[in-house]
Parts: C-alpha cells; sequence; structure tokens
C-alpha cells in the first residue's frame, strides 16, 4: 500500500495499474486535475477527499478497479448540467458499489458520493438491519454543493453477492 503524504496534494494525472489485489492509500486529500484512470487496483480513500474538478475526468473503473469509500472520505466530482451524467466508481473494501449522478439542474455542481457497508435504522447511524433485514449490504451517501434548483436522478449499483437475508429486487 501507497500512503502519499499529507496536506492537500494537486495533481494532474493519476494511473492505478497495480494488480487485482494490490491498492493505494491516500494520506491526504487529493485533487486530480487532469485524468484518474483506473485500471487494476484501487484507492482506498480512508477519511481523506478524492476530488475531480470540471477540468479533470474519470476513465475506467470496474469489479477490480474502484474507489474506495469505506470510511468519512469522499469521491468529489463536477457533474455539469443539462442532463450531464458522471459516473462515480466507487465501493466498498467488500463490493463494487458505483453511483451515476445524471443531473438535470440548470446548475454544473459538485457531488459528492459514499459507499460503505450496512444499512442503518437511522440513516448512516443506528442498528445495523442489514444483520436481519433482506436488503442490499450497502449504503450510499450523495450530497452535492448545489443548493436549490437541484434536480437529478441517481442510480446505484450493486452485484447480487451483496444481497442479504433474501433480499428480491
Amino acid at each position: 500500500i501507497l500512503v502519499l503524504a499529507t496536506g492537500s496534494q494537486t495533481i494532474n494525472n493519476l494511473t492505478v495499474n497495480i494488480g487485482s489485489t494490490g491498492s493505494v492509500a491516500l494520506g491526504s486529500n487529493i485533487i486530480v486535475g487532469g485524468t484518474l484512470t483506473l485500471a487494476q487496483g484501487n484507492v482506498n480513500i480512508g477519511s481523506s477527499n478524492l476530488t475531480i474538478p470540471s477540468t479533470g475526468s474519470l476513465q475506467g473503473g470496474s469489479l477490480t478497479s474502484y474507489v474506495i469509500t469505506t470510511d468519512t472520505g469522499s469521491l468529489i466530482m463536477t457533474v455539469a448540467n443539462a442532463g450531464a451524467m458522471g459516473t462515480f466508481q466507487v465501493g466498498t473494501l467488500a463490493n463494487y458499489a458505483p453511483v451515476t449522478v445524471t443531473n438535470n439542474s440548470t446548475l454544473t455542481g459538485a457531488f459528492s458520493v459514499i459507499a460503505h457497508p450496512g444499512v442503518f435504522a437511522n440513516g448512516t447511524i443506528g442498528a445495523d438491519i442489514s444483520l436481519t433485514q433482506p436488503v442490499v449490504n450497502t449504503s450510499w451517501e450523495v450530497s452535492s454543493s448545489l443548493i436549490t434548483g437541484v434536480n437529478v436522478n441517481l442510480q446505484m449499483l450493486w452485484s447480487t453477492a451483496m444481497q442479504v437475508n433474501a433480499f428480491n429486487n
């Protein structure tokens, strides 16, 4: 595991191609102003944020290469307005669980996405109901810099292995 230095870091391009069981761990907030390419291996952001601004892009992403957001860190990407889409290649330590945001708002916005294991009775706190209830054993947190006029479509994806206690979709 490679841990990048503490303190906020800005880099142009980042390519992750380290093998399906490898990972890169962030020790600070990172801004990728160019292209983040997810080819092979994961980026575990821990409590840091990985930001791709409007000047950047995310390429790739798959079952073997995604951003692990199990802690408090978020994958943050700018999604243009008027029907533009952004796919957030995120997941937990164990599972790939990407989110697609379609921004139908009149304004461009920065969207923040976290996927973490468990489904909690009170949103992000409380009893983990995935232990006893038929659910997808992942919770997603999606937030936006947009304050008014927010009009988005969200699509959360998961594998059948994430369905617990006889969940039937």
